[in-house]
C-alpha cells in the first residue's frame, strides 16, 4: 500500500509541474500578444503627433498602426525563423574553430582547416580519437610530476 501511495504522490507531482509549465506558457504567450497590442498603440499615437503635422499626411487607424508595425519588421529584420538563428550560431562556433586552427583570411575558408587541408583534417580526427589520450599521458610522463617542463630543463 506504501508504494501506491508513492507512486501517487509522484504523479501528482508530475502533474502540477505540467500544470505550472502550461500556466506559464499562457502566461507568456498573454504577455507577448499584450505588449504587440500595446506597441500598435504607441505606434499610432506617434504617427499621429508627428506625421501629419511634419509631413501632410493623414492621421492612421490602430489597426493600420498595427501593420505598418508588422511590415517594418519584415521589411527591415526579414521573416525567419530559428534557422536564421541556428545558422548564426553555426557561424560563430565556425569562427571561433577556424581561428582555434590558425586560420587568419576569409579566403583560405575553403582550402581546408588552417594549416590542414581537408583530407589532412580527416586524418588528424581520426589520430586524435585512436592515439589521443595514450599521447597525452605520455606527454604527461615526459613532463614530469609536478607538470613543468621548466623544471625538467633546469
Amino acid at each position: 500500500m506504501e508504494n501506491k501511495h508513492r507512486f501517487s504522490e509522484r504523479e501528482g507531482c508530475r502533474s502540477l509541474k505540467v500544470l505550472r509549465i502550461v500556466g506559464i506558457a499562457i502566461a507568456g504567450i498573454s504577455l507577448a500578444v499584450l505588449f504587440a497590442l500595446l506597441f500598435g498603440w504607441v505606434v499610432m499615437l506617434l504617427w499621429n503627433w508627428l506625421v501629419p503635422s511634419i509631413f501632410g499626411l493623414k492621421a492612421i487607424t490602430y489597426w493600420q498602426a498595427f501593420g505598418i508595425t508588422v511590415l517594418a519588421k519584415i521589411f527591415f529584420s526579414g521573416v525567419h525563423g530559428d534557422a536564421h538563428k541556428a545558422d548564426k550560431i553555426h557561424r560563430s562556433v565556425d569562427h571561433r574553430w577556424h581561428r582555434w586552427m590558425g586560420i587568419d583570411d576569409e579566403a583560405s575558408l575553403g582550402e581546408g582547416f588552417g594549416r590542414f587541408s581537408h583530407r589532412e583534417m580527416k586524418h588528424y580526427r581520426d589520430f586524435w580519437k585512436e592515439r589521443g589520450e595514450a599521447a597525452f599521458e605520455e606527454y604527461l610522463r615526459d613532463i614530469g610530476p609536478d607538470n613543468s617542463r621548466n623544471a625538467k630543463e633546469d
